[in-house]
């Protein structure tokens, strides 16, 4: 299950995923969709491209970035082009980078690992047929699992800026 909530002064919801995606819940001040989900593994790719392109995402972030991603499990799909998450794409052009693929970032704040301000990451391809799309990769200044002592299993909530 993805549980969403959209943060205001006087709105905390709650809404469960379908298959056919999700919309989160919104009312006029509502500015944060908020999602949690459980670590989990990942295969140790990303080390090898934050690292190789480290100057690059440094720019393009206006931070440094860790060289490796948390994986968190959702429970459900995903959908990176939804409205509110497509809303606040960072897109990150191959040719800034020397890469071969494009890549999108969505900012994000840890909301209960002390507010680490992140980024939702992933290929432009890897959006639209990632072979486990209930799962998103976390970027951020610091070694996640390190910093917060993080296991698997451990939940995360994420707000999406």
């Amino acid at each position: 299950m993805i549980h969403l909530a959209l943060a205001s002064d006087t709105l905390s919801q709650t809404s469960q995923a379908s298959s056919a995606g999700y919309e989160p819940l919104r009312d006029t001040a509502a500015s944060l969709m908020r999602i949690c989900g459980r670590v989990q593994a990942g295969v140790g790719d990303a080390s090898k491209w934050l690292r190789l392109f480290s100057e690059a995402y440094e720019k393009k972030t206006g931070r440094p970035i860790f060289p490796g991603s948390l994986n968190l499990d959702l429970g459900a799909s995903f959908d990176w082009h939804a409205p509110y998450v497509a809303e606040r794409h960072i897109w990150f052009d191959r040719s800034e980078m020397g890469s071969e693929r494009d890549v999108l970032l969505v900012p994000c704040v840890l909301e209960n690992l002390s507010d680490q301000p992140a980024f939702l990451w992933s290929t432009t391809n890897a959006t639209r047929n990632r072979a486990d799309p209930w799962v998103v990769e976390l970027i951020c200044e610091v070694g996640l699992r390190e910093t917060y002592g993080l296991a698997d299993g451990d939940e995360v909530s994420v707000s999406i800026l």
